[in-house]
């Protein structure tokens, strides 16, 4: 989850941490993963894993498999793509990189 982009407080008692594992058994980390992604709100993530375990029932049993009989799931993202709202060095830094690109190629000064 936290390499995905979502960070929330795993600090859960042992009865959350059952169920915690019962979700991994009946869906797979990968489509755990990508089930959140979905319905994670960046301008407002929850705080604790507490919020995802209700999030979690709702989920189905299985991925839909692939047509090779794999889940076609990606649970991290590929390097370099964002994974929330842009931080304001990022904007800073994109902003840069664009004048200094339409500066090589001539644009505007």
């Amino acid at each position: 989850m936290t390499a995905a982009g979502m960070v929330v407080s795993w600090n859960l008692n042992s009865g959350e941490w059952l169920t915690v594992h019962a979700h991994i058994k009946r869906a797979s980390i990968p489509f755990i993963v990508e089930y959140t992604r979905g319905r994670w709100n960046h301008a407002d993530p929850p705080k604790t894993a507490r919020y995802l375990t209700r999030m979690w029932q709702t989920m189905p049993s299985q991925p839909a498999p692939s047509p090779d009989g794999l889940p076609a799931l990606r649970a991290v993202p590929d390097s370099g793509a964002p994974t929330g709202p842009l931080t304001a060095n990022q904007i800073r830094r994109s902003y840069f990189t664009e004048a200094a690109n339409a500066l090589a190629a001539g644009g505007q000064q």
